[in-house]
């Protein structure tokens, strides 16, 4: 049964718009292929080896991890259209972050979200 991870859909379509394949992320983070796969289809995944694919991807493809920030921006308000001031201001800070700067940005973002799912009585996580 496929789980609904709030993070695997935007990374698979990141990684088919970027044309990353699962075996050169493997091969760049050090993250199993098997636990890519997973991930793609829905299956949690850790901070830290999330952490390691997306160091992984920008250097790989530069650019890939501010996509996949979008992809996750948009995922949390399909309904907005275009995006507001907020957001404009917040890809414009994503666009000009270096690669440890997207870490934390990304960091603070799973925390949030697992705060929350936790508050619900539900794992982000594994």
């Amino acid at each position: 049964m496929k789980r609904n991870n709030f993070f695997s859909s935007p990374f698979d379509k990141t990684l088919k718009s970027y044309n990353l394949t699962g075996k050169a992320l493997s091969v760049e983070s050090g993250v199993s292929q098997n636990h890519i796969s997973d991930f793609r289809n829905g299956e949690n995944i850790t901070v830290e080896a999330l952490s390691k694919l997306m160091r992984a991807m920008d250097e790989l493809k530069p650019g890939s991890v501010s996509h996949f920030l979008r992809q996750v921006s948009e995922e949390t308000s399909p309904e907005v259209s275009k995006p507001n001031k907020f957001q404009a201001s917040l890809e414009n800070l994503i666009d000009s972050a270096t690669d440890e700067e997207v870490e934390g940005i990304m960091l603070a973002i799973a925390r949030k979200w697992k705060l929350k799912n936790n508050n619900q009585g539900k794992e982000l996580c594994a």
